[in-house]
């Protein structure tokens, strides 16, 4: 007889107390669909042209000569009459840096992006008090066009209800421990302000605090036996999370976060992805969902129904959540467990792949098989600086709230040079089914796929912020960094993109420009990429505007490509 196990969600309200949900994974573990008609190995699927009077691609520029990774980005339009005349961009700053924000000007006129090449204006957060934000960053901007920036922290306030490992010496402080911090600007990014903290120390979340015993060397989760025990060294390692995301959903103002938590040891040890959200712009913060794999990252999009997917490489399998408020429907989850109607409910892991069709004349002709995903590792020639985990992202394909939930995802493969590509998958929820259909799109290759990877590969959404309610194109760019083999040649990096609509795409472009012209350059091997970039969106006279940004010869450069919303149609 089959064995049953229920999950059970907690979700933690601003006094502590908890909120329960039980799911029978039984009502909702069902195979996932495969549209076999739509699997491009079987017909043939061209990419489509833009007209030259859908879309401008200006120059690339240089935001910084800084030298930050793993970034963020947020873009606000030209807006006469405030502080940003020329538009802004706003590179929220990763590793390498001893502040978290710098802006940059977009447009010296109506007519051209900047070449200046300046140092943008550097700004710091106000001074904390028993507490240091960390470098794992992202920014969004909300409906109302402030800015949020998460950052990941360290923290050591006392705390009113102490856990028993308050008083363990951590990493140097008395009690320290994970957080994540969120800052906020409502002035475009000139000034600041903490407005929340989700702190893996408090008694609603200590377990995901709990420190990890450390040898002697520094390194973390050791045996008990092990730990360090030399007078002057730590024999703690903060526990908390790591490599999160950070999402806003343009139609409903949810805020969502997700991260990797590692914590404890023996029996209270924790390594999973926790699924947080707010709904009121981050001042405060509930946990939806506390035992995702810990394959890192986890990547987030919604569509204009309001459900959340969350997509990550759960080994050698893409994987997708879909994740609803209950009182909407999601997949074949009972009626009778929506108890209570605010709870944001996630579904079981979908396995997403790309397929191919076997060898005709084989004897398994006609069939299909599953295109698994292939992590780069921290020593192969494939690699780009220090990426040793996979880089996969999401996107919405759908455009109106109808019966369904479209979505793109991507993630890496490797070929059979062992070179890195990307194969990008539409993944189609009906409202009336409970798994979706999978269907191919493209797989992303590099000029010469012999010597070339396809590494960081993310996509730029539109936000729909200060864009008409009359425009509601999904159109949205995948970029990329073309890496060579072996790493380091002279110039031989180059960024590329493709834009999207309704699993339509163009052919590939690149957005490293100068003079009008595609360009390769060799980067500085002192600025490495790190985990992710990401990019930024604006509207602005009628047209959407991706900014993608990237490492450089010479601190981080960025681009600006302005097109129409309908240049692909639908």
């Amino acid at each position: 007889m089959r064995s049953i196990l229920f999950f059970v969600l907690l979700v933690f309200t601003s006094s502590g107390s908890t909120a329960q949900i039980t799911i029978d994974p039984s009502k909702i573990d069902v195979p996932t669909k495969i549209d076999i008609n739509k699997i491009p190995g079987m017909r043939n699927i061209n990419p489509v042209n833009i007209s030259p009077a859908k879309i401008k691609v200006f120059n690339n520029m240089v935001v910084t000569f800084y030298e930050p990774w793993e970034n963020g980005m947020a873009a606000i339009e030209p807006t006469p009459g405030t502080n940003v005349p020329n538009g802004r961009l706003i590179l929220s700053c990763g590793q390498n840096i001893a502040f978290p924000v710098i802006q940059k000007k977009i447009f010296n006129n109506e007519n051209s992006t900047s070449v200046e090449l300046l140092v943008a204006s550097a700004i710091k957060f106000p001074e904390l008090d028993s507490a240091q934000y960390g470098t794992d960053n992202q920014i969004v901007r909300l409906k109302d066009g402030s800015l949020l920036v998460m950052r990941s922290a360290l923290i050591w306030k006392a705390m009113d209800d102490k856990p028993a490992w308050n008083d363990y010496i951590i990493n140097g402080h008395k009690g320290n421990r994970g957080a994540v911090l969120f800052w906020k600007s409502v002035d475009n990014g000139d000034n600041w302000e903490l407005i929340s903290t989700i702190d893996f120390g408090s008694k609603a979340l200590e377990k995901y605090g709990i420190p990890r015993p450390m040898n002697c060397k520094g390194d973390a989760d050791v045996p008990l036996a092990k730990q360090c025990t030399e007078p002057g060294k730590d024999k703690w390692w903060i526990g908390g999370g790591d490599r999160p995301e950070f999402y806003a959903c343009p139609y409903t103002g949810n805020l969502y976060l997700t991260t990797r938590i590692v914590s404890g040891l023996g029996a209270l040890r924790r390594d999973n992805y926790l699924l947080f959200y707010s709904r009121n712009n981050g001042n405060t913060w509930m946990l939806a969902k506390d035992d995702l794999p810990s394959y890192e990252s986890m990547v987030m999009t919604s569509t204009p129904d309001g459900s959340l997917f969350l997509f990550h490489e759960n080994g050698s399998a893409p994987t997708v959540y879909i994740a609803r408020f209950a009182k909407k429907r999601i997949g074949a989850i009972p009626q009778n467990i929506r108890t209570q109607p605010d709870e944001l409910v996630v579904s079981k892991g979908y396995p997403v792949f790309f397929h191919l069709e076997l060898k005709p004349g084989s004897i398994l002709s006609g069939t299909i098989k599953n295109v698994e995903c292939s992590f780069p590792d921290s020593l192969g020639s494939a690699r780009l600086d220090r990426l040793a985990v996979g880089t996969p992202d999401i996107a919405r394909m759908s455009e109106s709230s109808d019966d369904s939930s479209v979505v793109y995802a991507a993630y890496q493969v490797r070929n059979s040079y062992k070179n890195q590509e990307y194969c990008i998958v539409r993944i189609a929820f009906g409202a009336k089914i409970s798994e979706p259909v999978v269907s191919n799109v493209l797989r992303v290759t590099a000029s010469d796929p012999a010597k070339y990877s396809v590494m960081h590969g993310n996509f730029i959404q539109p936000d729909f912020i200060k864009i008409p309610g009359t425009v509601k194109s999904g159109l949205c760019m995948f970029y990329w960094i073309e890496s060579p083999r072996g790493g380091q040649a002279k110039d031989s990096f180059a960024v590329k993109y493709i834009l999207l609509r309704n699993g339509r795409y163009t052919k590939t472009e690149f957005a490293s420009v100068e003079n009008s012209l595609g360009r390769y350059f060799t980067r500085n091997k002192n600025l490495p990429t790190g985990d992710y970039l990401r990019g930024a969106f604006f509207y602005h006279k009628n047209r959407y505007h991706f900014a993608p940004q990237w490492p450089g010869e010479s601190g981080i450069r960025a681009n600006v490509i302005a097109v129409d919303p309908d240049a692909i149609a639908y």
